[in-house]
């Protein structure tokens, strides 16, 4: 049970480092629409969204979740929310896999599913 409290510390600990996270990119955003900044000097000022997928991936996704609906930010950017999408599921995979204590034939093929996915995504 100790481990239970010790991932919902994580995840809370998590989701509020990145709904702040998405909250600065967005005042960041803004501020470059603001200034009329372009390309380099647009970047420079922007929050990598490697980093905000590595803190989604480290649990943060369900801040993640809050701050694209409370801040309206990345929602629209299909580039975006592939990768967004596909951390959710491997946290959702991960905690059926925990719940269930092991795995069926509808886990394999939906990991099976998740991993074709994630071959066609790295293709194109």
């Amino acid at each position: 049970m100790v481990a239970v409290g010790v991932l919902l510390a994580i995840y809370a600990i998590m989701s509020i480092a990145t709904y702040l996270v998405y909250w600065h990119d967005k005042r960041k955003a803004e501020e470059v629409a603001r200034l009329g900044l372009v390309g380099f000097a647009a970047g420079r000022r922007r929050v990598a969204e490697r980093k905000m997928h590595t803190l989604e991936l480290l649990g943060g996704w369900p801040g993640g979740l809050v701050a694209q609906r409370k801040l309206w930010h990345k929602v629209h950017s299909l580039k975006y929310q592939i990768p967004y999408w596909f951390v959710v599921g491997l946290h959702v995979g991960a905690g059926w896999w925990i719940v269930v204590g092991g795995h069926g034939p509808a886990f394999d093929h939906a990991v099976r599913a998740a991993l074709g996915f994630a071959v066609s995504l790295a293709g194109n």
